[in-house]
């Protein structure tokens, strides 16, 4: 029935909503291209209505200026959602990167943090069961509004990632009876949490924050980029990182990649806003950018070895 619902808000925005009407139109003939990074499959999509996300500003100065356009006071005026839980609320992105792109947003205006919401993201996949991916990108981390708390949802078939590790071989890390701990190395550094024990997951999730704290102590979170479903048992993707943007976002001229990867990114769907770091990436910038991004492979293991102790 939640699906459901879910459908009749998309159709009703898209008819009611000329922006999002828009938006979700253009996405229908962006231009798609496929590349190889550590033998995986990745797709690269050619977005520009993503320009907005890409180069947003997320410095405290910038943040305490501009009105939260997540805040239900400031949202417009054809936005409509649905409540899934007294915390949060489903909207419908109107900036697209999914065929269906849902922004799952707190009531509160309240920071961007996931260990207090740990059980709200698995309650939300339940919800939108494996027909939808939920994703959370930390505040530094590819969150565009990192001063309001909120998930994002998209359409499961749209992330190669979770294909992908169908096709390998993850390296088990921790187990018990209802939950297991993989580790995944390949074009990023992932660990994959499954299981259907809910409050056993929720405390293995809150173990590995912790262990990741320990390695990035001036955060007020380790960065970390999570993809979560719901199909008889729980999947979270979590994605440990090394820094919010790569050099070349910095670089000025021919040398610029205006690329900030965040979670659907990191799940294998990279939009790209200009066309010209579309024309210009290939395998070997790809793999610079998320060897610059993902937790370095010498801490990584540490934080490996550390959680088999669990």
């Amino acid at each position: 029935m939640m699906n459901k619902d879910i459908n009749e808000l998309f159709d009703s925005q898209l008819e009611d909503w000329s922006l999002a009407k828009q938006n979700y139109a253009t996405l229908k003939k962006v231009t798609l291209k496929e590349i190889q990074v550590d033998g995986a499959t990745l797709t690269l999509q050619f977005n520009p209505a993503r320009i907005i996300s890409s180069s947003a500003k997320v410095d405290k100065k910038t943040l305490a200026e501009r009105p939260c356009f997540l805040c239900h006071k400031n949202l417009p005026e054809k936005q409509r959602g649905i409540d899934l839980s007294e915390n949060f609320a489903l909207l419908v992105n109107p900036f697209p990167i999914l065929r269906k792109h849902f922004t799952i947003v707190n009531r509160k205006h309240i920071p961007q943090r996931l260990l207090p919401f740990i059980e709200d993201m698995l309650k939300i996949s339940t919800q939108l069961s494996k027909e939808y991916t939920v994703f959370y990108n930390g505040p530094k981390c590819g969150a565009s509004a990192p001063d309001h708390m909120h998930f994002q949802a998209g359409l499961s078939e749209q992330f190669p990632i979770w294909s992908i590790l169908e096709r390998v071989q993850a390296e088990v890390v921790y187990q018990k009876e209802f939950i297991k701990l993989e580790a995944f190395e390949g074009y990023v550094n992932a660990f994959i949490l499954k299981g259907t024990a809910k409050k056993q997951l929720i405390n293995l999730l809150i173990n590995i924050l912790n262990a990741f704290s320990d390695f990035q102590t001036d955060e007020d979170e380790p960065m970390l980029n999570v993809l979560a479903k719901y199909d008889g048992e729980w999947q979270i993707i979590l994605f440990p990182r090394e820094k919010h943007r790569p050099s070349q976002y910095f670089e000025e001229g021919d040398k610029q990649v205006l690329l900030s990867p965040a979670s659907v990114d990191f799940g294998g769907l990279l939009a790209v806003p200009r066309k010209e770091d579309f024309k210009k990436i290939n395998e070997s910038l790809l793999s610079d950018i998320f060897e610059q991004l993902t937790l370095n492979t010498e801490d990584f293991k540490k934080l490996k070895e550390e959680l088999r102790t669990l």
